[in-house]
């Protein structure tokens, strides 16, 4: 009977594409932050320009509301102020360049501070250096001067802070001097105030993320931990469980074949000395392994599929006859975790039947490609006096958990002829959502 083609998955036809739902994030709350900013400036700026206008209204002897009055220096003073506004977006770039254009144009302009404001704000939550000092220092300079040219008018139509006081159309005096120092201060310190308001809620959400993270990494520390005391408790229980058997067989099977009296009596002691040794080795190898799972002298030690000439000779020599044919195309590199699992199999496959049919014939068949995957078969006569199959040993168990944590399939049956047969297929890399052990 012919062994069975295991079908290759194909790949998966995509999903039909679906309209993602857009959701309100900070992309969108930094854009309407940006946009009211700029609104903002702009509407400062276009009052500052109005109560100046009427300043010079006034001092020419026009009313404050006469258009034909109005200086074509105020519409482009406007366009400058405008700008400033504008060069709020770039605020969290080049706060340095805005507070220094805005303060200047504060100071010598009839236009107010908004825009430096705003910069000196981003350089206090952002910055920790000198600065937010420079920059405070200017910005309290623009702003005095902005202020206090305000200030000179006498009416709610020449004067903002003339307005706040409760001024009417009906002239009055101009502020004092202690009053502009008093409203610079003010201005300046609830920016002040603001900016470390926002430094430090940014600064307990950072701290409160990295205590998140920090508490995130102990959880996985104390895992590790507990799962590294585990593999060091299992291993010694290993160790001293089978370790010790196995250098009692090693040391009685060597006693045995320097006392064998016949040479076929000497040749098995020293093939179970041999064995018992190689078991040895694995023994240690494996828990070098559990003890130090990362270790990648660790990995270059376990087995794969380079192995399997091994496995067939070490029937050979255990007098079970094997027909192998082994081809695996490596023109694609094998995912290593695959080509353990496939020796495993291997193993497995050859020592049960040298369990259930010692001296049995075996045939075995390793064919792989990256496009195939790895096909795995054996088969072997049953003896007579063999009990009908009712189901999987522990071996077959085995074999059928490790193919299924690769994404493989397997079958196990007897067929006509009374020959046990047991396939398997493995992909060529593990399938993603599975995960595969070492």
């Amino acid at each position: 009977m012919s062994t069975p083609a295991w079908p290759v998955p194909g790949p998966q036809q995509p999903a039909a594409p679906h309209r993602a739902v857009r959701r309100w994030g900070p992309t969108h709350w930094r854009r309407l932050r940006t946009t009211l900013i700029v609104i903002g400036c702009v509407f400062t700026c276009t009052l500052a320009i109005s109560m100046a206008d009427g300043r010079d209204k006034m001092a020419r002897g026009f009313a404050p509301t006469d258009t034909d009055a109005t200086s074509d220096w105020s519409v482009l003073i406007w366009l400058v102020g405008v700008g400033l506004a504008v060069l709020t977006i770039w605020r969290t770039r080049w706060p340095e360049l805005l507070v220094a254009l805005s303060s200047v144009a504060g100071l010598l302009l009839p236009l107010d501070t908004a825009p430096a404001l705003v910069g000196l704000t981003q350089l206090i939550v952002r910055r920790s250096d000198w600065r937010p000092w420079a920059a405070g220092v200017a910005v309290s300079i623009g702003t005095v001067g902005s202020v206090w040219r305000d200030s000179r008018g006498t009416t709610s139509e020449s004067s903002f802070w003339q307005i706040i006081t409760g001024a009417t159309e009906t002239a009055r005096d101009p502020l004092p001097w202690w009053a502009v120092a008093i409203i610079s201060a003010l201005v300046v310190a609830a920016t002040v105030g603001i900016a470390l308001t926002i430094r430090a809620r940014r600064e307990v959400a950072t701290y409160a993320e990295r205590g998140a993270a920090q508490a995130e990494r102990l959880d996985a520390m104390q895992d590790d931990l507990a799962r590294k005391v585990e593999r060091e408790r299992l291993a010694q229980e290993v160790h001293d469980a089978l370790g010790h058997r196995l250098s009692l067989l090693s040391l009685h099977a060597g006693a045995l074949e320097v006392n064998a009296g016949d040479e076929q009596t000497a040749r098995s002691a020293a093939l179970l000395r041999q064995g018992a040794q190689q078991s040895m080795d694995d023994l240690r190898s494996l828990l070098s392994m559990l003890r130090n799972p990362g270790d990648p002298d660790v990995a270059a030690r376990v087995p794969d599929l380079a192995d399997v000439p091994t496995l067939i000779d070490e029937s050979l020599t255990a007098g079970s006859p094997v027909v192998a044919s082994v081809y695996i195309d490596r023109t694609e590199p094998l995912h290593p975790v695959v080509s353990h699992t496939a020796y495993r199999i291997v193993q497995e496959l050859l020592t049960n039947a040298r369990k259930h049919a010692p001296g049995t014939p075996i045939r075995l068949q390793v064919n792989g490609s990256a496009q195939s995957g790895i096909e795995i078969s054996t088969a072997n006569r049953m003896p007579a006096d063999a009990p009908p199959y009712a189901g999987q040993g522990t071996g077959l168990v085995s074999i059928t958990d490790r193919v299924r944590q690769v994404g493989g399939r397997s079958k196990v049956w007897v067929d006509q002829e009374r020959a046990f047969r047991v396939g398997a297929w493995l992909p060529w890399n593990p399938i993603a959502d599975q995960e595969p052990r070492p």
